[in-house]
């Protein structure tokens, strides 16, 4: 499986030009999106900076991340040679790391599907009241926190009015697919990933 890299130039590129797309493509006057917490709130806010002109748009979060997330961070606060580690090793060896914990989570027997919503900020009304709803993530992996999140939506605003978004797909069977996606089966380090090398 590849691995790249968008550094941050590139990514507010590449999601500036989907949200203008996908703005003609609706014809929609209003907006609301919704930023999975906590990688797809950066990308949702590039999203609206890209379209604020052209459309009204509203923007707010949803928490809800995969438990491998956590644990990584828990173990970089527990552990700062292994961010130092990060920060120094060479993008060849991270992607062989990507590769290798990426292999060993998509191939783990039992991953939950009951994840809980563990917080939201959303304005109700303008969420309801907009002409569409999209849910931004920076991945589907397994697809149960985007299908989670998208279940939480449901009980309160209109399934015909939902649209979900991620910048890649990294497996090609997850539980719930995305509306949309720039790319697919392989992996990406974002601006905001452990590994990821300020130039």
């Amino acid at each position: 499986m590849k691995v790249i890299t968008l550094d941050e130039d590139r990514l507010r590129l590449e999601v500036a030009d989907f949200a203008i797309e996908y703005i003609k493509a609706m014809k929609i006057k209003s907006l609301y999106v919704v930023g999975v917490a906590s990688a797809g709130i950066p990308i949702a806010k590039l999203f609206c900076d890209a379209v604020e002109s052209s459309v009204n748009v509203s923007v707010g979060s949803v928490q809800c991340q995969r438990p491998s997330t956590q644990l990584k961070k828990e173990a970089g606060m527990k552990s700062k040679l292994m961010l130092l580690a990060f920060r120094l090793a060479p993008y060849y060896v991270l992607d062989n790391l990507r590769k290798i914990e990426h292999f060993v989570l998509s191939r783990r027997k039992g991953v939950s599907s009951t994840r809980e919503v563990t917080g939201a900020s959303v304005d109700w009304t303008a969420c309801i009241a907009a002409d569409r709803v999209l849910v931004i993530d920076d991945a589907i992996d397994s697809g149960v926190s985007m299908k989670t999140v998208l279940e939480y939506l449901t009980k309160r605003i209109a399934v015909d009015t939902l649209d979900s978004f991620a910048v890649v797909a990294t497996q090609a069977e997850p539980v719930i697919e995305a509306d949309y996606t720039l790319y697919e089966n392989i992996l990406i380090r974002f601006p905001w990933s452990l590994d990821y090398h300020k130039k």
